[in-house]
């Protein structure tokens, strides 16, 4: 008869906790590796990626505590940028009453929603104390992937010879995935003591960007990085002000070309080619001034470049395709939803929330300047860098050691000396 006593059965040694655990850092793993990694080879490895990796995250949430990710999807969803996503969303629905192309627009605001949708289930059912050694897949994938785009660069591009997807567009979207993602991995190291890593990974990221020769990714990371800077010196206040000039940016859209040209009126020298840009510009608002409240509906901007109703120099920002889709109705309520997400962002963690606004302020500024940020795949990217950020605030806790008591049968401390 053996005199042991029974072994007690841990909670850390639960089968579907364990398994838990191993899905939760293969998911991870897929988002915060994978995705970087392929993005250098393929345009669109993104769609697969994010599925694959939140699928195995929410079956984690099942087998683990599911309730509590219900009660934090609902809180998201009643929170003022949940409101105003879901009136968004409601929005582009309606817009397709009155759009040329309802079919096409159907299938965009699909994707769109489900995108968006599987992006905050994942987001809001991640473990409420993310392991550390999960999260350090996110600096590794980033700084993996900025050392492949470096070096793809300097061979010209030609990564994938004798395949469509071997080009230079493939390289730029890459470099976007970068800007992005390499501000919740900066968060990560440096929330846990690594700031040389977090350097470092920045330096590398940077000469990806300036190896790939993309001047919209150079010029969101050089924002990014000033909002960062400011943050770290005032965050409330900074992130007030981004908050505002995004606001400002989205509904005086119309404005700008006018603003524009009654600028380079003054100027003396040769005209820039973007001036064409602002030209078109101005001939679309000006004489259709009524559609800009309803706008002319969802998808018609690129259908409309493709069918020829629209002239080749149509601008392709945001700022234009918002208004002209949507009109102020979602100009005023996208305005809203990044006003918010600044101000929310600046009242976060002291130590994730300057990452979190400058990874804010770069998002803006490649969909203000570059002409694919409304694209499925910006949105999928978008997406990703949330299941991101939701992972290093989720792991920012901290644990205390037990204070240790002396054992009742421990001899008394001799008092001699």
């Amino acid at each position: 008869m053996s005199l042991m006593p029974p072994r007690t059965f841990q909670a850390s040694e639960d089968p579907a906790l364990l398994t838990a655990q191993l899905l939760v850092r293969i998911g991870f793993g897929v988002l915060a590796i994978a995705v970087p990694v392929t993005a250098a080879f393929s345009r669109r490895a993104l769609f697969v990626l994010l599925p694959f990796g939140a699928a195995l995250i929410l079956i984690a949430a099942v087998l683990s505590q599911p309730r509590r990710g219900w009660d934090r999807l609902l809180s998201a969803l009643r929170s003022p940028i949940g409101i105003a996503a879901l009136f968004l969303c409601l929005w582009s629905a309606l817009s397709l009453l009155w759009t040329p192309y309802p079919v096409d627009g159907m299938q965009r605001l699909l994707k769109v929603v489900s995108t968006l949708a599987l992006a905050t289930v994942a987001a809001v059912f991640l473990p409420e104390r993310m392991r550390l050694s999960s999260l350090y897949l996110l600096p590794i994938g980033v700084a993996l992937a900025s050392a492949m785009t470096f070096v793809i660069a300097l061979n010209g591009g030609a990564h994938i010879s004798g395949t469509p997807e071997g080009d230079s567009f493939t390289l730029q979207r890459a470099v976007i995935a970068l800007i992005i993602l390499v501000w919740p991995a900066l968060a990560m190291l440096t929330t846990r003591g690594r700031g040389p890593h977090a350097g470092a990974l920045a330096v590398g990221v940077a000469a990806g960007a300036i190896a790939a020769r993309s001047p919209p990714a150079l010029l969101a990371l050089s924002v990014g990085a000033l909002a960062y800077a400011a943050s770290r010196f005032d965050l409330r206040r900074t992130a007030l002000v981004l908050a505002v000039a995004a606001a400002v940016l989205f509904i005086a859209a119309p404005a700008l070309p006018f603003l524009i040209k009654a600028a380079a009126s003054f100027s003396t020298g040769a005209e820039p080619h973007w001036m064409r840009t602002v030209d078109v510009w101005v001939d679309i608002v000006r004489p259709q001034k009524a559609r800009l409240i309803t706008g002319h509906g969802l998808e018609t901007m690129l259908r409309g470049m493709l069918a020829g109703y629209l002239p080749p120099g149509t601008p392709r920002s945001i700022l234009f395709e918002v208004w002209y889709e949507l009109g102020v109705v979602g100009a005023v309520t996208m305005a809203f939803l990044l006003a918010r997400a600044f101000w929310t962002a600046g009242k976060g963690i002291p130590g994730v929330a300057p990452f979190l606004v400058a990874a804010l302020a770069a998002a803006v500024t490649l969909a203000v300047l570059d002409a694919n940020m409304a694209q499925l795949w910006w949105v999928t990217l978008l997406g990703i860098a949330a299941i991101c950020f939701a992972a290093v605030l989720n792991g920012q806790y901290r644990t205390k050691r037990p204070v240790a008591r002396p054992s009742i049968d421990s001899p008394p401390r001799s008092t001699a000396f």
